[in-house]
């Protein structure tokens, strides 16, 4: 058997996802095949091989499926680009959240595992760790790391968003789901491009939300709101909202987009 077998990553929170919980067995089935062929194209979540795309029936035929087989691949494959987890890139099929939710964490990098044995070393021959940079060659980025900036004009209309958007949302969920996942959350900031950012309980809601709600909880604000939306998940503490008088700010020199909304990563000044 090889050592090195290709792999992907699939979340236990998927069994609780309200798109899926919407699908037959046999969609969901469709579903997970369907990941798990994007895995082994190795194509960054796009169904294609050697730069062409693959049609349905070609992934049909890569999943060994039948005439009704098919037929639920193609109904799936419908629902999942309506809820948005599949999109279309010039007929290209591919996962939406591909890139976020395969990423490998940073112990699993052969910069991370190489940390590792340099700890493990020191430990057992006492060797010393290399000393830490100096502060000086530090990068903005990392002193200002898991800090978010959202600059917002209408912080008030946060918080009746976000009502509105549980409120859709907790028709999709069970009430034990609801509580474990949205109870407290609250509406913290809106940004006059459409970003609404939501505080909830920690780390662990924050992942779990975006990978198992995040589409339909921004669908459910677009529709709300009627123009371009998208949401950001921060745990209490990481987020600072400043009211502005007008228009939205200058943005910071390491801003960045997601979607159509300005999110600033914090640089404290040199």
């Amino acid at each position: 058997m090889p050592r090195h077998l290709p792999w992907i990553k699939h979340w236990t929170g998927a069994i609780h996802d309200p798109v899926l919980l919407e699908m037959s067995l046999e969609e969901r089935g469709a579903w997970f095949s369907l990941e798990l062929l994007a895995g082994e194209l190795n194509s960054a979540g796009r169904l294609s091989t050697g730069g062409k795309r693959l049609t349905l029936k070609q992934m049909g035929r890569c999943l060994h499926l039948d005439g009704p087989g098919q037929a639920v691949l193609e109904s799936m494959v419908a629902k999942m680009t309506a809820a948005g987890l599949l999109g279309l890139d010039l007929e290209t099929l591919y996962f939406t959240n591909w890139e976020r939710d395969q990423a490998v964490p940073h112990w699993l990098t052969p910069e991370g595992q190489a940390e590792r044995q340099r700890e493990s070393r020191a430990k057992r021959f006492g060797v010393p760790p290399p000393p830490p940079p100096l502060e000086g060659d530090k990068e903005g980025e990392e002193e200002g790391e898991g800090h978010v900036t959202v600059t917002v004009t209408r912080g008030d209309e946060a918080r009746g968003h976000w009502k509105k958007v549980m409120a859709r949302l907790q028709r999709h969920m069970t009430k034990a789901n609801f509580a474990t996942w949205l109870k407290g959350s609250r509406g913290l900031g809106y940004d006059p491009d459409g970003l609404l950012v939501v505080e909830v309980a920690g780390r662990f809601a924050v992942d779990n939300l975006n990978r198992s709600l995040y589409s339909l909880a921004r669908r459910a604000l677009m529709e709300i709101t009627g123009g371009p939306a998208d949401i950001e998940f921060v745990c209490p503490g990481q987020a600072q909202v400043k009211e502005a008088g007008g228009g939205v700010g200058e943005q910071n020199r390491k801003g960045k987009r997601r979607g159509a909304a300005l999110i600033e990563d914090e640089v404290p000044a040199r």
